[in-house]
């Protein structure tokens, strides 16, 4: 499989959107799915990618066919979930209870992080797009 297939899966298994993810990563939507065609990435985008997504970057890389982002998270719960305790099951570490509230407060801060570089990139394009439409009025009064 492809890193880009790779990607593609991962984003589609955590529920997060590709919007979110292109955000994130600094890149266009347009860009993100470039990449899933690819099967090389640049180093900077697999490093954001991979930090949204709580992969470690060998997943992307990792010749293995068989496995799915879940391995990594297995456990790992949605920020709206309403669980007391979680599993973690990782190797050599089967059935570590962890408090949910922690990874509830985890998840809340990467999503609260992923809003603002959200923000912060439409407030960008706010600007762009007030200064295109001055452009265009200064244009409109010349003729």
């Amino acid at each position: 499989m492809i890193v880009g297939e790779r990607i593609k899966r991962a984003i589609e298994e955590t529920g997060l959107t590709q919007e979110q993810v292109a955000a994130h990563a600094e890149m266009s939507l347009a860009n993100l799915y470039k990449i899933y065609k690819r099967d090389s990435i640049e180093s900077r985008y697999l490093v954001k990618i991979a930090k949204i997504l709580h992969l470690p970057y060998s997943y992307f890389l990792d010749e293995d066919p068989g496995f799915t982002s879940r391995n990594y998270q297995n456990g790992v719960g949605n920020a709206a979930g309403n669980h007391i305790n979680q599993k973690i099951m990782s190797p050599g570490n089967e059935g570590t209870n962890v408090a949910s509230s922690n990874t509830n407060i985890q998840n809340l801060q990467h999503q609260l992080e992923l809003c603002q570089s959200e923000k912060a990139s439409l407030e960008e394009k706010l600007v762009l797009k007030d200064e295109i439409i001055e452009l265009l009025r200064g244009r409109k009064k010349s003729i």
